[in-house]
């Protein structure tokens, strides 16, 4: 895939260059392509992923690498042949797989320009030592995104409603098993509220 996203990286260079009227003036602009981009993410939003990270990626004139868990393929599947649909072979790779046999592969190439990680803390930092260690090979310097997760809360003013207030601790804290980046995990209340809103927060968790 290395060498066929190269050659149509070229095509993409080729292609952005155009006349524009820029401050009243005409002007040759060229919007060169940066490189390869490898996006890396999680299986409960495979969406938010296509339309958060893919997409300006591509508007940026860059070639995407992208290796999505095995849960939640066949979302991920369905996607990448919508794409392929409107854009040139090799624009976008789809490489469902291992993570070790493919990432090292692309985060060592000469033309690595970015990473997108979603994912856990050990494998990010891997990643991030693994382009650090190759960083005289690059032809630019690789941007790197990671998202591991944190300590989200819920902050509650006294006014707020008891019953919304409950909903958002219970699901905020349990949807998907909490098994998501954004689950949340601390809770401030003011004390007038909650001796009433832990009770109606168990009762749904029950």
């Amino acid at each position: 895939f290395v060498g066929k996203t190269i050659t149509t990286l070229r095509e993409l260079d080729a292609q952005t260059a155009c006349w524009r009227t820029v401050g009243g003036v005409l002007a040759w602009v060229r919007r060169a392509a940066i490189g390869i981009m490898m996006l890396l993410g999680p299986y409960n939003y495979p969406f938010n992923e296509t339309y958060a990270v893919l997409i300006p990626a591509l508007l940026m004139g860059n070639c995407v690498v992208m290796k999505l868990p095995a849960i939640g393929g066949l979302a991920h599947i369905l996607t990448m042949e919508t794409f392929a649909k409107v854009l040139p072979p090799g624009v976008i790779n789809f490489l469902p797989g291992r993570g070790a046999q493919i990432g090292d592969q692309v985060l060592t190439h000469r033309s690595l320009a970015g990473l997108h990680f979603t994912g856990g803390t050990t494998t990010f930092q891997h990643m991030w030592s693994t382009i650090g260690n190759n960083i005289a090979s690059y032809a630019t310097y690789p941007r790197i995104v990671g998202e591991t997760g944190g300590k989200d809360f819920i902050l509650a003013h006294s006014s707020a409603d008891k019953q919304a207030l409950a909903v958002a601790i219970a699901r905020g804290g349990f949807e998907y098993q909490g098994q998501k980046c954004s689950a949340a995990s601390r809770i401030y209340i003011p004390k007038s509220l909650w001796t009433d809103v832990r009770d109606r927060v168990v009762s749904i968790i029950e």
